[in-house]
C-alpha cells in the first residue's frame, strides 16, 4: 500500500482511507497507534482534525504544549498542513 506509487492501475489500489478526529483524542494511545500503523506500512491515508479548541471541557492550552496536533506528524515522517476552516481560500 504506498500512496507514492504511481504505477497502479487495478481499480482497488487507488482507494484511500479519511479519518476525521477530534483534537481531543489526540492525546490518546489510539491516535499514535493509528498515525504509526498508517506511516509504518505507507498506507494511503488522509488524516483530518477537527480542532474546536476544547477535549470535551478541557481547552487546547491545557491539553498538550506546543504547535498542537500537527506538529505531531513529522515524529512519523508524515507531511502535514495546518488550514483555519473558517477561511473560505484556504
Amino acid at each position: 500500500l504506498k500512496l507514492t506509487n504511481q504505477e497502479k492501475t487495478k481499480e482497488e489500489d487507488k482507494n484511500i482511507a479519511v479519518c476525521f478526529f477530534g483534537e481531543g483524542c489526540a492525546s490518546t494511545t489510539d491516535f499514535h497507534s493509528g498515525l504509526n500503523f498508517a506511516a509504518t506500512l505507507e498506507a494511503p491515508a488522509v488524516f483530518i482534525c477537527r480542532n474546536n479548541g476544547y477535549a470535551i471541557s478541557t481547552p487546547v492550552t491545557d491539553q498538550y504544549a506546543g504547535d498542537g496536533v500537527v506538529g505531531r506528524a513529522p515524529g512519523y515522517g508524515m507531511a502535514a498542513i495546518r488550514v483555519d476552516g473558517n477561511d473560505l481560500f484556504a
